[in-house]
């Protein structure tokens, strides 16, 4: 007699059956049956077996990936992402990882033991499709849906900003250092291109320098003009945005020194000189002056950066002629020489 079914006392379903062997069929995914047999000899006597009982392997439908990370078809999805899905647990589970541009998507990764994927650094404004496999270790596997999402798009570079010198800005020095501010939303490298000239659309002067600074030296021809100028902040991706035209002006150069003291090829008592003379800027900036003095028609300097526009000279040989001369300097880049004077000692 052959006893079974899934309650622990299982029921007759085979009676006085000849055979040794009791064959079933439609039983459930994931059930437990318990079973005996009792023996019989024809005569009356019969011996009951023990009860076994066995475990049907797991419904396949339950061991699909399902519940896709990022959900299948998202955009905007960050270039560090990761993939994960959802899978009935069992112990002895893999999955192979499939992933890729192709909508047949490559195998990535055979036999991984978790449901979250570390995926390399992702390329932007890509659309990647990704498959699960889920393997049972009895030989079963299952095939998820075939998922995809795209990736964010790259951004430029922010607009330049914060420039120095400021828009507008006057009595620049023609030593004129140019800095801004500029970032990039993805964190990407920034190169620049700089724009400078004395035209309201200025010429491209500097390209693909990797620092938010750069000097310009201006000629002194230059003092008192206007120039324009702009960056252009590129990313490495090839997205680039240009920042606004500004502009400054430079400053003026002193005026030439004059009205000398002692004047110009006069006759002097040469033990006690005093050196003086007039000077002045258009941009009120302070002056210093390099003095130039000596028996030689082109004077040597003998005080640089004095502050004074006069100067003390140790007693003279008399019977001499000296030549000097002072060049005015504005701080800015600003330089003025004036002219060669002389006097005679006596």
């Amino acid at each position: 007699d052959v006893y079974f079914g899934q309650d622990p006392n299982p029921g007759l379903v085979s009676s006085d059956q000849a055979n040794a062997s009791y064959s079933v069929s439609s039983l459930s995914y994931s059930a437990t049956y318990y079973w005996k047999i009792t023996a019989k000899d024809g005569n009356g006597g019969e011996t009951e077996g023990p009860v076994w009982s066995f475990a049907t392997k797991t419904d396949p439908i339950s061991l699909e990936a399902n519940d896709p990370n990022p959900n299948d078809g998202a955009a905007d999805v960050p270039i560090n992402a990761d993939i994960s899905w959802n899978c009935l647990e069992q112990q002895g589970i893999v999955f192979d990882v499939y992933f890729g541009e192709s909508p047949n998507p490559p195998l990535l990764e055979e036999n991984y033991p978790s449901k979250i994927y570390d995926l390399p650094m992702l390329e932007y404004s890509t659309t990647y499709y990704w498959k699960i496999i889920a393997k049972d270790g009895l030989g079963g596997s299952f095939t998820s849906s075939v998922w995809s999402f795209t990736t964010v798009e790259n951004l430029p570079p922010a607009v330049p900003y914060d420039p120095q010198p400021e828009n507008n800005a006057v009595g620049v020095s023609l030593n004129v250092p140019l800095s801004w501010s500029c970032y990039d939303p993805d964190g990407d490298p920034i190169s620049y291109d700089v724009y400078f000239d004395t035209s309201p659309d200025p010429a491209l002067r500097q390209q693909n320098i990797t620092g938010n600074y750069y000097r310009f030296i201006i000629d002194p021809v230059g003092e008192g003009r206007t120039y324009y100028w702009k960056i252009v902040a590129k990313d490495d991706h090839g997205n680039e945005t240009e920042g606004p035209v500004c502009n400054f002006t430079v400053t003026h150069n002193p005026e030439q020194p004059s009205n000398p003291n002692p004047t110009d090829a006069s006759s002097v008592d040469g033990s006690n000189v005093i050196l003086s003379w007039d000077c002045s800027d258009n941009d009120g900036d302070e002056l210093v002056y390099d003095v130039h003095f000596g028996i030689e028609s082109d004077p040597p300097c003998i005080a640089l950066g004095h502050t004074s526009n006069t100067y003390d000279l140790e007693p003279l040989d008399p019977g001499a002629t000296y030549y000097w001369r002072i060049t005015a300097r504005d701080g800015k880049g600003g330089i003025t020489e004036g002219p060669i004077w002389s006097f005679e000692t006596h």
